[in-house]
């Protein structure tokens, strides 16, 4: 019990170190999202796009689908047909009196004539006067007929048809004679400020000079590419003009007055008893419906061979454009590729008429700061004081509160609430908290784990010195030894001697090295400690202790998770004193038979034991040792250690100083090592 209480006050005392920390960088973290969230970098945008993409797909499949717009299309079948565009501007006219005469609500007209119709009599008239000099006169035309674009703006007048202009930005200047009349009734225009144009383009001026309403048919594409918002108020030297889909909204509603208001959420601008949320430049969220085939589309060429049902028109809305490559008015949406403009069009006037629009409050950013900022607080406080897996509970609820608290307004009331900031905020201060408290972890098991290596290696160490004090030596020689072995090694491993020799292998050869002797513990000390040479009997005992070291050292192994360390001292016990001609014991191996940790621990063993003092010798010169070494080459020693050595000497040597035994130390030889 006590054990257990000192192992919870230690975690205690960890978990308070940590808070202090987690607390810091998680609160640090929380802010560094938030501000990353207000800046708006592209890679949120982008992910609250594919958010707002995806809840406009998901709500579409609960949107009625709505009859009150018809398409008409000049299509490819059309242009093929009746010809190439720009049609003659009597066939256009044509094409509105049919359409006209189905008895539609309004009809609006989403393409720009901006220039005279080169197959007008009086146009050819005037292009022959100027290039040639001639006058053509014509016979038998009815008056009127000689210009196509004062037919048409005729047309246009007498079926109260609604059409387009355009507006520049960038560009200076307006097309010749272009005045168009702005907005003279809107109210409160200073709660939003619309795009600033800089010029604008109108139709000829006999159309444009007809036309009794007329709104621009400018498109608003975000950096990606996809139309979401339409804007619907432009200013244009200090006048404010409405979008083609507005002014077919004010004339089907019979209202001249647009008024702008503000509720909780942002602007509003008010037709009558119909409202269409804005933000603050005018422009309006769309809703749009599952695919581009959602509204009837009938084509111009049926219309113009009366191949229609009129009763589809009726009390209708018409627009008439075209989904012609070449014409250039395809859209890329959320709904999908390929909107036509009238399609865009049409999609607006649904999301007024079913009050399905969708809104952005003028304060979402700053409930995405907000909320951005109090989930970071949040997790890291549930992550400081509940520890990870609470905070990676907290940081799975906190987004998925904040992406269901948005799908829910989104579907229910058309309200968008971003989403990327509260989830980034909850993966990220979890991940990095996470991270964090790993690498504090992993650092303090390393320093555990140092702690516990160097435990052990003093544990054994001390083994090795209690052997080495029964044969009254010092830890000199485990120091020397130690050393010796891994010189050796490492050349050979750098000679490529064998696949076995590898760092970690080495390092472990190093930390096993001293334990070569500590078999003696288990010899008498009758035998261990004769001044004298031991008789044949007394030797078959002294040799008992390799086998004895053996069996320490695998004993030890079996309580041991981590056994490689105790493996190899147990190999090398067993084996330094084999001779590579088979003379050696205790098992009588020779050569490559030798294990390698061996054959290099006997030469480390032997040429200490020669270069040091012992009890009844002086200490063999280096030069003295060195000849002996080579006459034992091929016999007691691995010849390729051997050549090794021979190559290390003054390695040898500089090992032998560093650690050089204390003065008036005695010891005593191995009995079998004194001939």
């Amino acid at each position: 019990m006590a054990e257990f209480g000192l192992q919870k006050i230690l975690g205690q005392k960890r978990r308070s170190q940590v808070k202090p920390i987690v607390l810091s960088v998680g609160g640090a973290l929380a802010v560094l999202i938030s501000l990353a969230v207000y800046l708006g970098p592209p890679p949120l945008i982008s992910l609250d796009h594919w958010y707002y993409d995806n809840m406009v797909r998901w709500r579409a499949r609960f949107m009625p689908v709505s009859d009150r717009t018809v398409i008409v299309d000049i299509d490819e079948d059309s242009l093929t047909t009746v010809g190439q565009w720009p049609w003659p501007r009597y066939r256009i006219a044509a094409l509105l009196r049919k359409l006209a005469s189905a008895g539609p609500s309004v009809i609006g007209v989403d393409i720009l004539f901006a220039e005279p119709d080169r197959t007008s009599l009086s146009t050819i008239r005037e292009a022959f006067q100027k290039e040639f000099g001639l006058e053509l006169g014509f016979s038998g035309i009815p008056p009127g007929m000689d210009n196509n674009d004062a037919y048409l703006g005729h047309v246009f007048g007498r079926t109260r048809t609604i059409g387009a202009i355009f507006f520049y930005f960038g560009l200076e200047g307006a097309g010749p004679g272009c005045q168009p009349t702005p907005l003279k009734t809107v109210i409160n225009l200073e709660l939003i400020a619309p795009h600033e144009s800089s010029g604008i383009l109108c139709n000829t001026p006999s159309i444009q000079e007809s036309l009794t309403a007329y709104g621009f048919m400018n498109n608003l594409q975000d950096r990606d590419g996809l139309l979401r918002r339409f804007p619907l108020l432009i200013r244009y030297k200090n006048d404010v003009f409405s979008n083609l889909s507005l002014s077919i909204v004010m004339s089907s509603t019979g209202h001249s007055q647009l008024q702008v208001e503000e509720d909780f959420f942002g602007p509003i601008l008010r037709i009558g008893a119909l409202t269409v949320p804005v933000d603050r430049e005018g422009n309006s969220l769309l809703q749009f419906h599952a695919g581009a085939g959602t509204h009837r589309i009938i084509a111009a060429l049926d219309v113009l061979n009366d191949n229609f049902d009129p009763s589809w028109l009726s009390n209708r809305i018409i627009l008439i454009g075209s989904s012609a490559v070449g014409l250039n008015d395809l859209h890329h949406t959320p709904g999908g590729p390929g909107f036509q403009g009238t399609q865009i069009h049409a999609t607006f006037l649904d999301n007024v008429f079913d009050h399905t629009s969708v809104r952005e409050p003028v304060w979402r950013d700053g409930y995405s700061l907000s909320a951005t900022l109090a989930t970071g607080l949040l997790i890291s406080t549930i992550f400081a004081f509940a520890g990870p897996v609470a905070a990676a509970s907290g940081a799975l609820l906190a987004a998925l509160s904040s992406v269901g608290l948005s799908a829910g307004l989104f579907i229910h009331s058309g309200l968008f609430l971003p989403t990327s900031g509260p989830v980034l905020s909850a993966v990220a201060e979890f991940s990095l908290l996470s991270l964090i408290l790993y690498a504090l972890e992993r650092r303090r098991a390393y320093i555990q784990l140092q702690r516990l290596f160097m435990a052990q290696r003093f544990t054994l160490e001390a083994m090795a010195a209690v052997a080495e004090t029964r044969d009254v030596e010092c830890g000199a020689h485990i120091k020397r030894t130690q050393h010796y072995v891994k010189i050796l090694a490492d050349f050979l491993m750098n000679r490529g001697a064998g696949s076995l020799l590898t760092p970690d292998y080495i390092d472990l050869l190093f930390h096993s090295a001293p334990l070569h002797d500590v078999g003696k513990v288990g010899i008498p000390d009758v035998i261990l400690f004769k001044p004298s040479k031991l008789t044949a009997e007394e030797f078959e005992t002294m040799k008992l202790h390799s086998v004895y070291g053996q069996q320490i050292m695998k004993s030890a192994a079996k309580g041991s998770q981590d056994h490689e360390f105790l493996d190899l001292a147990a190999e090398i016990a067993l084996s330094h004193h084999e001779k590579w001609d088979g003379s050696g014991y205790p098992g009588g191996l020779a050569g490559e038979a030798i294990p390698l940790s061996g054959r290099i621990m006997a030469l480390a063993d032997v040429y200490d034991a020669l270069t040091s003092v012992r009890r009844y010798k002086r200490s063999f010169s280096h030069e003295e040792a060195h000849r002996l070494i080579i006459e034992s080459r091929g016999t007691h020693f691995d010849p390729l250690v051997v050549d090794a050595y021979l190559i290390l000497e003054e390695e040898f040597v500089h090992i032998s100083r560093k650690f050089k035994d204390e003065e008036g130390a005695a010891f005593q030889l191995e009995p079998e090592a004194d001939s």
